[in-house]
């Protein structure tokens, strides 16, 4: 079985990937979820807020195990909950892997595209780096690196190889899919490798009711079986996605050790509140960012529009320019005082031409600069 510390940061890690797995924007038709290459888009730029609420309350969780199929309904409120937890930052998606660390990784130089989070709650901060193959045919994880905040180095280092695989196109109910990966972890000193297999099924639709009202959502059942270190145990995770692709409830829990059935002392169940925009000095997320940031733009390349993210820990002078790679000054999209907090500024380029631009942030007698390349 894993030890404490590993325990403790898959838990926080769980937390987190409510945003980091589900970054797609689905479509609805006649009440169930279809996923197709065209309906994949990045959702989430900018702030975040995570607030989730934990039960153990095994069996009112089981009567909602028990339902899948079509149409049905899952009363989130009928739960006890037991603890909650509340996480904030920003959320920036990119196709460069320039900044990320370990890009020069033969694994994760693969990715085509890179998810960084920042993660922020009473006694945790860090950024999270999740990296990805997104093409025609599938969406596949290939990994994470978590750095603390302030440092430079690797803490937390996650390997699937040769990936797993969230989704293959097209998928909607009664769908499936089975794979295999390794799983290599590395956490301060300590690292583990688990061979897992994996089956992914969309077992359900339906409504889902939490506190903040009733919710259309896909239900995926996704089943592993884990090898570690001369040990198999099984496990399985239940997914409740809405229409923009927001895990808004999860069942989790393990199957009997001797039997086909599922043990009920092992089952918990999540509900989770998310909110994503775009902050401003009058919209601020309740946590101030740590350290100034400067965001890659997204999407890069662009044509011709895009957005620039910006973190700043305390208020300033802020100017964000863009300048051509002559260093002529093309733009310039902020220049006022404002205060502490995360923000993102659109940028139109329909008036100039393609090419690489550099984009600067002056703030807290700090300058930061970017490349961002425009398509047209």
């Amino acid at each position: 079985m894993k030890n404490s510390s590993f325990s403790c940061i898959h838990f926080f890690f769980g937390f987190i990937f409510i945003l980091i797995f589900q970054f797609t924007a689905l479509q609805m038709a006649n009440a169930q979820i279809s996923i197709t290459k065209s309906t994949v888009e990045s959702v989430f730029q900018g702030g975040y807020e995570v607030n989730s609420s934990v039960s153990e309350d095994s069996e009112a969780i089981k009567s909602l195990y028990d339902r899948s199929g079509a149409d049905q309904v899952w009363d989130f409120t009928t739960l006890s909950y037991d603890e909650n937890f509340t996480s904030s930052g920003t959320l920036d998606i990119s196709t460069s892997l320039e900044e990320a660390p370990l890009n020069d990784d033969s694994h994760f130089e693969q990715a085509t595209h890179v998810m960084t989070a920042e993660f922020i709650t009473d006694t945790l901060s860090f950024d999270l780096y999740s990296y990805h193959i997104f093409n025609d045919d599938e969406l596949i994880l290939l990994g994470s690196v978590m750095v603390e905040e302030g440092e430079t180095d690797p803490d937390f280092v996650n390997y699937n190889r040769p990936g797993d695989i969230e989704y293959q196109f097209p998928a909607t109910f009664e769908d499936s899919w089975n794979f295999e990966y390794e799983d290599e972890i590395t956490f301060g000193s300590s690292s583990q490798i688990s061979d897992i297999s994996v089956n992914i099924e969309i077992e359900g639709w339906g409504k889902v009711i939490t506190e903040d009202g009733e919710s259309d959502v896909l239900r995926i059942r996704r089943t592993e079986t884990t090898e570690m270190e001369g040990f198999e145990f099984d496990s399985f995770e239940i997914l409740f996605v809405e229409e923009n692709g927001i895990e808004i409830a999860s069942i989790t829990g393990e199957s009997e050790l001797f039997g086909d059935g599922v043990d009920e002392g092992t089952l918990g169940a999540s509900v989770s509140s998310v909110t994503v925009g775009t902050p401003t000095s009058q919209e601020q997320i309740s946590e101030l960012p740590k350290r100034m940031q400067l965001k890659q733009n997204y999407p890069n390349p662009f044509n011709p529009n895009t957005q620039i993210t910006y973190n700043l820990p305390e208020a300033s002078d802020v100017s964000l320019t863009v300048y051509s790679v002559t260093g002529e000054q093309v733009a310039t999209l902020v220049d006022q005082p404002q205060s502490a907090g995360f923000y993102t500024v659109p940028f139109d380029a329909s008036g100039l031409a393609s090419g690489t631009y550099i984009y600067r942030l002056t703030a807290n007698n700090q300058v930061l600069t970017r490349k961002m390349t425009l398509i047209k």
